[in-house]
């Protein structure tokens, strides 16, 4: 798996964290290059891991990801409110996202076996 960001912005991707100035963009979200970044991790098998991405940037990756996507160390902002933890509706729009990938409902459908 790759963090696409952790306390600092990439070049491509903003993080949660708003100590650094570096990379800033307006949109808050992803480059067209980091659109490609994430097309070429699904090709390669990776997963993306959106821990300390910023809302915008965890939202564009779940638009222009093919396959599943991952918060290996984050929590629910509900539960503990927090810059880095991740709002309910992105929660919410992710599992519905992963439950209609076919890998995800196979494997989802293995378990409760």
């Amino acid at each position: 798996s790759l963090a696409l960001t952790h306390t600092c912005n990439t070049p491509w991707a903003e993080s949660s964290s708003k100590i650094y100035p570096f990379y800033k963009r307006g949109n808050n979200s992803l480059t067209d290059f980091g659109k490609e970044v994430v097309l070429e991790m699904n090709r390669l098998g990776m997963l993306i891991d959106l821990s300390h991405s910023s809302k915008g940037t965890a939202w564009a990756v779940l638009n222009v990801s093919r396959a599943p996507v991952i918060f290996s160390h984050s929590s629910a902002d509900a539960v503990c409110p927090h810059i880095r933890n991740v709002p309910d509706d992105l929660l919410l729009r992710m599992v519905r996202r992963e439950h209609s990938h076919p890998r995800v409902r196979e494997t989802l459908t293995r378990l409760n076996h």
